[in-house]
């Protein structure tokens, strides 16, 4: 319907209403095979799987950071404000975890300090990244008595994602993403990836790592030292998975927390793919004590 050219599909029409972008059909057709390429990697695990078939709608997808779907806030008020602003209060008792603080600094990617984490993060009041452990709260590091390990605050707890003062997209006028191009270069990374086409995805890893860094402000110098680190594999033949799904975990915090669950229960929560993940000590017991799938 939007390739038609009878007339009936023209920036007049399709722009009435149009907040992301403004009836522009071309834009419209790559977001379609965005949806298109997320349905057909939801397969991974089936015998009907076709890498080619996803690789072929992420190229027809969004092409650079500018075919983002991205809805608009005033953020004057909690009406017209961004839904992970702190008008809205949606966040504001939810820290970072353990888990996501050491893809930033540098636990897990050999020691380089992501130049995203304070972009991302807040700080704790002495000025130290922190993050938490589901059900648990934030682990005292500076107690050594075992027997009150972990499960205590610490006098300087996780500072809150969505801060008064607000980063990233926890502003009031900040867009609400719902489709970067970041995430369509990390599908299309992983298909290419089990397709067995690792120069393929490596050069979609690469951008789908820039993509992000540009998403998020980082500096042009950063941002290149850091993909010139030991935290980015520098071959293609040195990439593994748990690179492009740790990358992409990153890249869809919060913004893209969806995305980001039906990737783990494709995986089955596997280590081997998320490095450094482990389940939350105590499980939701409505279901069952057990991983959601």
């Amino acid at each position: 319907d939007l390739s038609r050219t009878d007339g009936n599909v023209s920036v007049a029409n399709l722009g009435r209403g149009d907040l992301v972008y403004k009836g522009d059909r071309n834009k419209w057709i790559k977001f379609a095979y965005s949806v298109l390429a997320h349905t057909a990697q939801r397969y991974s695990n089936k015998s009907t799987y076709d890498p080619a078939k996803v690789i072929e709608y992420c190229d027809k997808s969004l092409a650079s950071n500018d075919d983002n779907f991205s809805v608009p806030h005033a953020g004057t008020n909690s009406l017209d404000g961004n839904f992970f602003g702190p008008l809205r209060g949606n966040l504001n008792n939810f820290r970072p975890t353990v888990f996501f603080l050491n893809l930033l600094n540098g636990t897990v990617f050999n020691g380089v300090t992501d130049p995203r984490l304070p972009l991302m993060l807040t700080a704790s009041a002495d000025g130290t990244f922190r993050g938490v452990i589901p059900t648990k709260g934030d682990p005292v590091t500076s107690n050594t008595d075992p027997k009150r390990m972990p499960n205590l605050w610490g006098a300087n707890p996780s500072a809150t994602v969505s801060t008064l003062a607000g980063k990233y997209f926890f502003t009031n006028n900040a867009v609400h993403p719902l489709v970067t191009y970041s995430e369509i270069q990390f599908i299309k990374a992983e298909a290419a990836f089990i397709k067995g086409d690792k120069a393929l995805a490596y050069d979609a890893f690469k951008k789908g790592i820039i993509g992000h860094m540009d998403l998020a402000k980082v500096p042009a110098a950063a941002r290149d030292a850091y993909m010139a680190s030991a935290a980015v594999p520098q071959t293609s033949d040195a990439l593994k998975l748990s690179d492009i799904m740790l990358q992409k975990y990153i890249a869809c915090w919060v913004i893209g927390s969806l995305e980001t669950w039906a990737d783990m229960r494709r995986y089955n929560y596997s280590s081997d793919v998320y490095t450094g993940f482990t389940p939350p000590p105590a499980l939701y017991i409505d279901n069952g004590g057990k991983l959601a799938y």
